[in-house]
C-alpha cells in the first residue's frame, strides 16, 4: 500500500508529508521507500564489507555490501514515486523478485509483539511503523476500471431487482464475460467521503412497465446501495491495440486483489440502464482499501471453480482449473 506518516509522529514537515510505499506486516508498515535507497545485500565476509546496516544488528557475521540489485531493476525509481503504479508496470518477474529479497530480509531480525515474522529493524527505527502512525492513500493511479459480473449469485441478485426473478439471468450470462467500463476518477480510498447522488426518479416505477406515461423527478437518490466485491489490479507490460492477451498469459498481468464496495443510486439506474447500462447512477464513487494483497500472496488460495454448468464456454475463455480463489472477504 501507499501512506504518509503523521505529522505528530516526530518526523520533518517535508518526511511526514511524501507519500512511501510499504509492505503491512503484523501491526506494523514497512517502509519499502527507505529500503530501496539502502541498496544492500547480505554477505558473510567482513572484508567485503563497506558498512553495517541497521538492516543487520545483531546478526551475527552478517554485513552488506553497496552493490546493484542483482535483478536488474531500478529499486529506488520503482518505491520512490509515492505511488504503486511503477512496481505495477514492471511485471510479473519483477513482482516475484522484490516477494523473494523481502522474504529473505524478513529472515533476518525479529519484529516486536509479531509472533513467527522478522524485520530488519526496531519498530522506533527509519523502516518500520507502527499501523497507528501513519494514513493511508490511493495504492496506485487508476487508468482505466472495469465492473464485471464475477458470479452467477451476484447477477442473479441484479437481475432480479430489475427484471424479476423469473428473467434475471440475461441468455449472454454464461457465454461471455459481461461488464461495463466505469468511471476511474471517481475510484477513491475507502475512508472518503460521498456526496449523496441526484438522478432522474420514476415517479411510479410501475407506470413505464403497463404502457402508461412515466412521470421523472430530478431529486437525491433515495436507494442508495453498496455491494461487497473484490477489486483486481491489472500491471505488467500491456498489450498492444487490437492484440488480446490469451486467458492463459492472463494470470501474468494480476498484480494484486482489494476489497471493493461498488456504490450504486438504484431508483436512478432503474431509469437511465436502458438501453445503454449504467451512467450516473454507478459513476458518482467506488471505494477500495488501500491495501492490495498481492497475487504471489494468494497462491495457496487457488482453487477449482464451480462448474460452468450452463452453457460450455468457447475455446478462448477456457481456463485451467484452478483460476479461482478461496478468500473470506
Amino acid at each position: 500500500g501507499v501512506f504518509v506518516v503523521k505529522p505528530d509522529r516526530g518526523l520533518s514537515k517535508l518526511d511526514a508529508v511524501r507519500a512511501r510505499v510499504g509492505v503491512a506486516i503484523g501491526s506494523r508498515v514497512l517502509d519499502l521507500s527507505w529500503l530501496a535507497s539502502e541498496d544492500l545485500h547480505v554477505v558473510g565476509d567482513r572484508k567485503l564489507c563497506e558498512h553495517k546496516s541497521p538492516w543487520l544488528l545483531d546478526v551475527p557475521g552478517a554485513y552488506v555490501v553497496t552493490r546493484r540489485y542483482p535483478i536488474g531493476f531500478d529499486r529506488a525509481s520503482i518505491f520512490s514515486s509515492g505511488t504503486l503504479t511503477p512496481l505495477m508496470r514492471a511485471g510479473a518477474k519483477t513482482w516475484r523478485a522484490m516477494r523473494a529479497r523481502l522474504q529473505a530480509l524478513l529472515a533476518l531480525h525479529p519484529i516486536p509483539g509479531v509472533r513467527n515474522l522478522r524485520a530488519p529493524y526496531d519498530v522506533t527505527g527509519m523502516c518500520l511503523y507502527r499501523m497507528e502512525d501513519v494514513e493511508m492513500r490511493m495504492p496506485c493511479d487508476v487508468g482505466d476500471f472495469t465492473d464485471f459480473y464475477a458470479s452467477r449469485e451476484h447477477a442473479t441478485n441484479v437481475g432480479t431487482m430489475f427484471r424479476g426473478a423469473s428473467n434475471a439471468l440475461n441468455e449472454n450470462w454464461a457465454a461471455l464475460p459481461v461488464g461495463y467500463h466505469g468511471r476511474a476518477s471517481s475510484v477513491v480510498c475507502s475512508g472518503t467521503n460521498i456526496v449523496r447522488p441526484r438522478g432522474q426518479i420514476l415517479k411510479d416505477a410501475s407506470s413505464s412497465s403497463s404502457g402508461g406515461t412515466s412521470e421523472t423527478t430530478y431529486a437525491p437518490t433515495a436507494k442508495l446501495d453498496f455491494e461487497l466485491e473484490v477489486g483486481v489490479f491489472v500491471g505488467g507490460a500491456g498489450n498492444e491495440l487490437g492484440v488480446p492477451i490469451k486467458i492463459a498469459d492472463a494470470s501474468e498481468h494480476v498484480f494484486g486483489y482489494c476489497l471493493l464496495n461498488d456504490w450504486s443510486a438504484r431508483d436512478v439506474q432503474r431509469w437511465e440502464y436502458v438501453p445503454l447500462g449504467p451512467f450516473a447512477s454507478k459513476s458518482f464513487a467506488t471505494t477500495i482499501s488501500p491495501w492490495v494483497v498481492t497475487a504471489l500472496a494468494l497462491e495457496d488460495a487457488r482453487c477449482a471453480a464451480p462448474a460452468q454448468d450452463l452453457r460450455t464456454p468457447l475455446p478462448y475463455l477456457v481456463e485451467d482449473d484452478r483460476h479461482a480463489l478461496d478468500v473470506i472477504l
